[in-house]
């Protein structure tokens, strides 16, 4: 990584534990406290976010990395047990593809995959839910993104 990949990650801290202090208590208390001593540490002192209240969470400026935090952080820690598995099978699948990807752009073994993950195809997506019966995993996540700053 980068020293500008660094730093933009360490801006996207600041932006990730402006959105943990807008958390439910209930929620906060599911993150480990090591995590978020550990963000803290590795914030950009420097970096001001404003939490706009007015626009909402899925209307803020949010940087890249911290949308990819935030996915992360729930996954992790407060995804239902029943979506950690769809989670890992959609990393596993993004992997792949990003893998196909370099070995299209560099095809002559120019990259040796050191990490090599035998990962099923994309086009065999059998084992994923083809309908959940409450709502998708988009929907719970908006729904999950609302509970937080309880918007209804």
């Amino acid at each position: 990584m980068t020293e500008s990949e660094k730093a933009e990650f360490r801006k996207a801290y600041v932006e990730l534990y402006e959105i943990i202090k807008k958390m439910s208590k209930q929620e906060f208390q599911k993150i480990p406290e090591e995590y978020i001593v550990n963000l803290k540490n590795e914030m950009d002192r420097t970096y001001k976010f404003e939490f706009e209240e007015k626009k909402g969470i899925l209307n803020q400026n949010f940087k890249v990395e911290t949308k990819a935090l935030l996915v992360e952080l729930y996954e992790r820690f407060l995804a239902p047990d029943d979506e950690k598995e769809f989670w890992k099978k959609y990393d596993r699948i993004c992997i792949d593809a990003i893998e196909k990807e370099k070995q299209k752009r560099f095809p002559n073994n120019v990259i040796k995959n050191k990490t090599s993950i035998k990962i099923e195809s994309i086009e065999n997506t059998s084992n994923l839910p083809v309908k959940i019966k409450e709502k998708n995993i988009v929907e719970r996540f908006i729904q999950f993104i609302k509970r937080i700053f309880s918007i209804k």
